[in-house]
């Protein structure tokens, strides 16, 4: 018994010792495990916080934000596409002018204009269709947000209204132009009747371009019409040339380092015409 007492008390001892190596030992690299663990953690809890701040730094903070950045976007998407748009329109306007300086009501070049206005009609349904075929045509950042915002879809139904009304216009251009084939012969009845229709789908750029070029410029230039003063003809030869120019261009482009719509301006409101004359020169169609 006592021999048994004192052997358990010494085994006890060394049993302690032992667990401790085995613990010493089975723990360091458990710790060392953790402490690479623990190191990776906040290696991943860094890169976290800096892509967060990253992330930050490019979204939209808040609502105020959200709302604000395709904003932006649209408001630059509006400028180009009005733009645009104000040239497409100079052909109107030159057509409105030369049905007064030709008396066109009352003879053939009605039926050239109607043509013309129609050709203005395709252009700006060109566009139409660009905006709602959601076509990034000037790389707008966020483009998927700018065309689901209400501005979007706003401007989208603005134009669309517009060229519904600039399409009743062609239509009672037509009218008018119409009664005007019977003085023709037979051969020119049925060249002018295959154009003079309101499908919008038949190629009649070349035409159109044709009768503006070759006719309707040498005219204005002789200033065969009305009487009129010298600088009011001189406007029209200009807006004649700057139709001719725009009717060539792709429609999200009708600007050039010879053709700048805000000078085209500038000349049709001023009464110099050295100036007018001068920009006519460097169109020169």
């Amino acid at each position: 018994m006592h021999i048994w007492s004192h052997y358990q008390k010494g085994a006890t001892g060394q049993h302690f010792e032992v667990i401790e190596v085995l613990l010493i030992v089975l723990i360091r690299p458990l710790l060392a495990v953790q402490e690479r663990v623990r190191q990776s953690y906040l290696r991943i809890k860094k890169q976290d916080h800096r892509q967060k701040k990253k992330k930050k730094n490019t979204e939209p903070s808040n609502y105020i934000q959200l709302i604000k950045r395709p904003s932006t976007q649209i408001d630059i998407l509006q400028r180009k596409y009005t733009r645009s748009l104000d040239c497409i329109n100079i052909i109107g306007s030159m057509v409105s002018q030369s049905i007064e300086f030709l008396d066109a009501l009352r003879n053939f070049w009605i039926i050239p204009l109607f043509l013309m206005f129609k050709r203005m009609v395709q252009l700006r349904l060109e566009v139409e269709r660009f905006l709602e075929a959601q076509i990034n045509s000037y790389n707008i950042e966020n483009w998927k947000e700018v065309c689901n915002s209400r501005d979007y879809l706003l401007f989208l139904s603005k134009i669309k209204s517009d060229n519904r009304i600039v399409r009743d216009e062609m239509k009672l251009l037509l009218e008018n132009s119409l009664p005007k084939t019977k003085c023709l012969d037979k051969v020119k009845r049925e060249r002018v009747l295959y154009f003079l229709n309101d499908n919008l789908e038949a190629n009649i750029k070349q035409v159109c371009l044709s009768y503006m070029r070759d006719q309707l410029l040498i005219l204005v230039r002789q200033r065969k019409g009305i009487n009129k003063r010298p600088i009011e003809w001189l406007k029209l030869q200009l807006c004649v040339q700057a139709s001719i120019f725009v009717a060539q261009q792709p429609v999200l482009v009708c600007e050039s380092g010879e053709f700048s719509y805000d000078f085209y301006t500038r000349c049709q409101k001023s009464d110099d015409q050295v100036l007018i004359s001068q920009y006519i020169e460097k169109l020169n169609i």
